[in-house]
């Protein structure tokens, strides 16, 4: 059996119907955005279906899978472990499937945040995690002008619109993604 078969049969077990369509538009778009953008699209594939492979474990299952990679838990991780999903299934692609392409692990890490110094390969699962098409709450006329950018200016408007749905849920925007935010407009003001 293939790794991507095996992939996908232990999505389909452990996410939820609607979770697993997700995740593969995320791979299907992460694949696009590769290409487009001169990045391995086969490992964009692998980063975009497993992104998600720990999204509905509990909570203590997400700590106990995501602190193996050996990081401290910070304070945003310690009050919403559901944050710790990336990491979890970072761990998770090295533990079940021996994906060990720091690449691929990284993209996997980096979707839900992003951080400072994100490479390109990161901003494409970032991107592709919020921009596949299922999603309901961008339009489709919208979602086409976004991917159309280049691969900063796309992750500073996916950036953009996360702070703007965490602000009207009265959430808090983590550190590393302020920093990130800032750094790819610090760099896009240069190069104007």
């Amino acid at each position: 059996m293939g790794l991507k078969k095996q992939i996908k049969d232990y999505l389909k077990t452990h996410l939820s119907p609607k979770r697993y369509e997700h995740s593969i538009a995320v791979a299907k778009l992460s694949k696009k955005l590769a290409k487009k953008h001169g990045l391995p699209a086969k490992k964009a594939f692998l980063a975009g279906l497993l992104h998600d492979a720990a999204k509905e474990l509990s909570e203590k299952e997400l700590i106990k899978i995501a602190t193996q990679d050996g990081l401290a838990l910070d304070s945003d991780e310690k009050q919403r472990p559901t944050l710790l999903h990336g990491r979890a299934a970072a761990v998770l692609a090295q533990k079940n499937w021996g994906i060990n392409d720091e690449m691929i692990l990284q993209g996997i890490r980096d979707h839900i945040f992003g951080r400072p110094g994100m490479e390109p390969f990161s901003m494409v699962i970032y991107c592709a995690d919020l921009l596949e098409p299922h999603r309901q709450f961008i339009k489709e006329s919208l979602r086409q002008k976004v991917l159309s950018y280049d691969l900063e200016k796309m992750t500073l408007w996916v950036a953009e619109f996360i702070f703007r749905d965490l602000k009207k849920k009265g959430r808090r925007i983590v550190q590393s993604s302020l920093k990130m935010y800032k750094e790819l407009k610090e760099r896009m003001n240069r190069d104007v």
